[in-house]
């Protein structure tokens, strides 16, 4: 690391590590040599103003945790009102938004830090409100596939699909959809009162699906059981259709496989070319890129 970007890499440390300012005013020359700076880099972080600093880099702190806040309300809230203010400022104060970030919402980019922060700490939330993994998650997940180009589009390919889906062949899971497991009820959290979350939550395997939509509400948020979650993601390639209606009725009957009809007319599974190499292909209508 050597010229502007050591400095620049020494000053974004400082503006956001209460550590590495501490360092720079008690042993300047581990923070240059940290960061490989020049005599003449060093003198110019030495020369900053520190009550300007301390300033800014309390705003910038703020401003991190704002895209928190707006990216994931439910998580920001459970923290916040459960007395886990250290996680938070533990998390601007340790991490940093990288220099060579991609072009990308702040909000996002934030929660995906935070949520990835979480989940690399299992020691900083205390036991009872260790759900708040899982919450965050979830949120996270929701934003992903709100801010996905490729999952609107997907929503909008299965808006347009009609009738020809009784001819199809083959079906694949739609893009926009997502399915997942979580250790705790996160849609039952979500819906919980934020300003008095629970001081402790059971353990609550759940299954949830996701399905991006082309208008208000934008999201349809589905819990499902244990065996239909199964048999969705294994069409995450195609499949045949009449396979995977067998599959339902094998593990829940006809019901399950008038479920499994209703996720096709409703465009959560769509029509699909048989994969290449296989006797049906060609044989059915063709999932084309949306």
């Amino acid at each position: 690391m050597n010229g502007a970007r050591g400095l620049q890499a020494a000053l974004a440390a400082v503006l956001v590590d209460d550590e590495v300012r501490h360092r720079l005013d008690e042993d300047p020359d581990d923070v240059r040599h940290r960061y490989a700076l020049t005599d003449h880099e060093t003198r110019v972080l030495l020369g900053i103003d520190r009550e300007r600093l301390a300033l800014t880099a309390a705003v910038g702190r703020a401003k991190r945790l704002d895209f928190v806040r707006r990216g994931m309300p439910g998580t920001y809230a459970a923290l916040e009102h459960s007395g886990q203010h250290a996680v938070l400022a533990d998390f601007v104060r340790t991490t940093r938004v990288p220099a060579d970030q991609v072009r990308t919402s702040r909000v996002l980019g934030e929660s995906r830090r935070f949520t990835a922060y979480l989940a690399d700490r299992p020691d900083l939330l205390r036991a009872p409100y260790a759900w708040v993994r899982d919450l965050a998650a979830f949120e996270l997940s929701i934003a992903e596939l709100l801010a996905d180009e490729e999952a609107g589009a997907w929503a909008r390919r299965a808006e347009r699909h009609d009738a020809g889906w009784r001819k199809a062949h083959h079906v694949v899971l739609g893009r926009h959809v997502q399915a997942a497991r979580y250790e705790h009820d996160v849609i039952g959290l979500c819906r919980a009162p934020l300003r008095t979350p629970p001081d402790e939550v059971e353990p609550e395997p759940t299954h949830v699906v996701l399905v991006r939509r082309t208008a208000a509400p934008w999201l349809d948020v589905h819990r499902v059981g244990a065996a239909l979650a199964a048999l969705l993601t294994s069409c995450a390639a195609a499949r045949p259709w009449a396979q995977v209606l067998a599959a339902a009725d094998g593990d829940g009957g006809p019901a399950a496989a008038a479920l499994v009809r209703r996720l096709l007319a409703d465009g959560v599974l769509l029509p699909a070319a048989a994969p290449h190499g296989t006797e049906d292909e060609g044989s059915g209508p063709c999932a084309c890129a949306p």
